[in-house]
């Protein structure tokens, strides 16, 4: 029989987590939502907010009592968000974006128009760094399912979704049978974390992020033979580069949806 000391060993890995922390480009961070009055769970977000400070990693706590509203979620929300624009870049290139996808092996990484799928894979990567409990990224795509990327797990019937679009453009929208099923048929509320940037077209940089998609990132079986014919199916509709200029949260529930 092997004796195992539980508090030494706990203590040499909080002692390994630590020294690899501090090797992070970027620092991890613990996000906790308190909701109610429950001692268990006090004591137990209580024992992680000091195991987080032995490795080095951000804690912050958020308290909402019983009686907590969707005010209380909405500004949840916009504090995430605030968070995750501080780690947005100024300028994203085209190729950089598709090359950083690639390497991380995203699903959505050989699609064409990259910005938005882009946006998506960013919040995706913060969201796993980041963890908040009240938060998940749901994003599925199966045939009934609700087409929405996240979901708040906190209510059954609230969602979000990620949009991109340029700054002097309507931002884009789901299908009403989605948005119905949540808002009309379940009460339910989705809330669209829009990105609005200013774009450099492709064509007026030779087409570089279009041919880099067409020969290097686009599956071999789908590619396009001749550059005429890639400039005309998405060579105009392709970004260069982009410039995020506004990141913010519309909140859309059953009075807003009948208004529009």
């Amino acid at each position: 029989m092997v004796l195992i000391d539980g508090r030494e060993l706990a203590k040499e890995i909080r002692e390994n987590l630590a020294e690899k922390v501090k090797t992070f480009k970027t620092k991890p961070k613990l996000a906790v939502i308190l909701c109610g009055d429950d001692e268990a769970s006090k004591v137990y977000v209580k024992i992680k907010s000091k195991a987080c400070q032995e490795v080095g990693i951000e804690y912050d706590e958020y308290v909402l009592t019983t009686s907590s509203t969707q005010d209380d979620l909405m500004k949840l929300i916009n504090d995430y968000v605030s968070s995750f624009k501080d780690t947005i870049k100024k300028e994203w290139n085209g190729i950089e974006c598709y090359k950083e996808m690639v390497d991380a092996n995203d699903n959505n990484a050989r699609q064409g128009e990259w910005q938005g799928w882009y946006f998506e894979y960013l919040f995706k990567k913060y969201l796993a760094e980041h963890s908040n409990s009240k938060i998940e990224w749901y994003g599925s795509k199966k045939k009934g399912d609700i087409d929405l990327d996240i979901k708040f797990t906190d209510s059954e019937w609230t969602f979000g979704d990620l949009k991109a679009d340029q700054i002097n453009h309507d931002i884009l929208g789901n299908s009403f049978e989605c948005l119905d099923t949540v808002i009309k048929d379940n009460h339910g509320t989705v809330y669209y974390i829009c990105c609005l940037y200013k774009a450099e077209k492709d064509s007026d940089h030779h087409y570089e992020v279009s041919k880099y998609w067409n020969d290097y990132v686009r599956e071999e079986s789908k590619r396009y033979a001749t550059e005429e014919e890639l400039k005309e199916r998405y060579g105009k509709r392709m970004k260069y580069s982009v410039k995020p200029q506004l990141l913010c949260v519309l909140k859309i529930d059953e009075i807003i949806y009948e208004i529009l």
